[in-house]
């Protein structure tokens, strides 16, 4: 409370605080910059950013601790003086993204299973875009981890505010370094995931093997198989979509590889033959989805009509 303007006030009560907009008392050029992602590196935030906004309680009894006790309304009046595509360029479009650095993960016979995309590794050595405009939060470990009391090897936590559809895409990649043919192939699949908190499967994709029947699904695998003479690489990939609504009652939105069967990585090693298989980079992506295609709140899969119009579910 020793910054200027601060105020306080009973946690039961109403309040106003006043924000200083007056360009002859303020630092800094009349007009700022607009952004919707984290400034480039090398540029100036102040030249974006009118300041940053800072809240806090204290003293509350701990049966509130992570429930809502308020709202916080902005009201401000802006003058945009020259218009720019943005929107139409898909630049509002919310992701995230990391990928593992360099480097390779030998077979293990003894296990069969490895994990990818570790966090805890002293210091973190996963690579962050730059640019990621959707705070997610990835943890993932070589060992089990509790999360939110649950054991898992992998977590991916959204933010608490978020609501929308997500589309999730894994990757990993096997590289085969063979020497003499291998009585079996290399195998790497990842798993489907749990979902907790207000996060929900949204099922809207078609064409998913095995599913041989007309219902949308919201998990795509291609698991990576290496013949027993291949001497090249072959990639994992899983597309996950799921909806999202804003977290209720202290529980976070999230969905975990659990540390049992739902191992995030599930790796087959070749056997026989000479030389070494390997578990190579890998990559998390995690991008906002348009549900406009959904035939209705309650129904995700699109709409489909022949060439005549007339309305046909897809077999």
């Amino acid at each position: 409370m020793t910054y200027a303007h601060a105020a306080s006030a009973k946690i039961t009560d109403d309040m106003v605080h006043g924000v200083e907009c007056d360009p002859t008392k303020l630092s800094g050029s009349d007009g700022k910059y607009v952004r919707a992602r984290p400034v480039v590196i090398g540029e100036d935030i102040k030249t974006y950013d009118h300041g940053t906004f800072q809240i806090a309680i204290s003293n509350t009894p701990s049966s509130m601790a992570n429930q809502s006790v308020g709202e916080l309304w902005v009201s401000y009046t802006v003058i945009l003086r020259k218009p720019k595509f943005f929107t139409g360029r898909a630049l509002g479009i919310q992701q995230f993204s990391i990928v593992s650095p360099s480097g390779q993960i030998a077979d293990n016979p003894s296990s069969g299973l490895q994990q990818l995309l570790r966090t805890d590794s002293t210091p973190d050595t996963l690579l962050y875009a730059q640019q990621n405009s959707l705070k997610c939060d990835w943890q993932s470990s070589s060992t089990n981890i509790t999360v939110n009391g649950i054991t898992a090897r992998a977590v991916l936590r959204f933010p608490a505010s978020f609501g929308g559809v997500l589309r999730i895409i894994i990757r990993a990649e096997i590289q085969d370094e063979i020497t003499t043919a291998r009585t079996t192939g290399s195998a790497l699949d990842i798993q489907p995931p749990l979902t907790t908190g207000n996060v929900r499967l949204f099922n809207d994709m078609y064409g998913v093997a095995p599913t041989t029947t007309s219902t949308a699904v919201a998990i795509a695998k291609c698991t990576a198989r290496l013949t027993t003479n291949a001497t090249n690489g072959g990639t994992a990939i899983t597309v996950i979509h799921v909806q999202v609504s804003p977290a209720t009652g202290g529980l976070d939105n999230a969905i975990y590889w659990l540390s049992t069967t739902n191992l995030l990585a599930s790796y087959a090693a070749p056997a026989g033959g000479a030389g070494t298989s390997k578990i190579g980079q890998a990559s998390l992506d995690v991008t906002e989805l348009n549900p406009g295609l959904a035939a209705s709140p309650t129904i995700d899969a699109p709409i489909y009509v022949n060439y005549l119009g007339v309305v046909t579910t897809p077999t």
